[in-house]
């Protein structure tokens, strides 16, 4: 179970999810004609980097949350057998 949101946690700031966003955006700049379609795509890139990071924290945040339950339980019930 903990591998697995690792894993999933992971994929969110991978070297190869961030490539795909940012060959996306380099497309996207590229084929900007104006200095506005050329900051809509910087925006977009900093949006999506930051929505990435985002998930990657909130999925961060939840499997430390259940590792503090985990240990808080374990003591409890050691604490229960004395």
């Amino acid at each position: 179970m903990v591998q697995g949101q690792g894993e999933h946690l992971m994929s969110h700031v991978s070297e190869e999810t961030l490539d795909t966003i940012l060959k996306g955006s380099r497309a996207a700049m590229e084929a900007s004609l104006t200095t506005r379609g050329l900051t809509s795509s910087i925006r977009q890139l900093s949006n999506q980097m930051v929505a990435s990071l985002d998930q990657a924290t909130r999925l961060a945040d939840n499997m430390l949350t259940r590792w503090i339950q985990a240990i808080h339980g374990f003591t409890a019930s050691i604490a229960c057998r004395k």
